[in-house]
């Protein structure tokens, strides 16, 4: 499946993938040609979404949490034991940090992948608004001649 698909509705109200309740479609045109055929008369709203991505932690976060298990297992002698810290004083550790940083989240990524749980869904990442049918004006003046 595509990295990007789009739904569309004719209520604005829908907030998640399932509650929208036309497609999924390849492209925006496909939506508004679907709404067409289905005679709707107006303004639409195209969902546009995404794969979800896996947003992994940093490194850093998890050399503190050591830093913290470290000081609960030995007490206050590992207090000064400090791992995660890049700035600063620290600085010249931040190239070091971003080599294992960038291959820590590779090695997330990789198991996440082996295990065969990479993400199949979609998150809505924006909404686009068509009008459908005849104009607004064209509209009201058969609405009006309806009467």
């Amino acid at each position: 499946m595509s990295e990007k698909i789009y739904c569309w509705t004719d209520k604005f109200e829908k907030v998640s993938l399932s509650e929208w309740e036309n497609g999924p479609f390849a492209t925006i045109e496909e939506c508004v040609k679907d709404a067409e055929s289905e005679c709707i008369n107006g303004e639409i709203y195209i969902g546009e979404f995404s794969k979800a991505t896996v947003d992994v932690n940093e490194l850093e976060e998890i050399l503190y949490d050591a830093e913290v298990h470290m000081c609960e297992q030995v007490g206050e002698v590992a207090e000064s034991w400090n791992i995660s810290s890049i700035r600063g004083e620290y600085a010249n550790r931040e190239p070091i940090y971003d080599k294992y940083n960038r291959e820590f989240k590779q090695l997330v990524m990789d198991y996440i992948a082996e295990i065969g749980e990479e993400p199949e869904f979609f998150e809505q990442v924006d909404i686009h608004e068509r009008w459908v049918g005849k104009k607004e004006e064209q509209w009201h003046e058969v609405q009006e001649e309806d009467r």
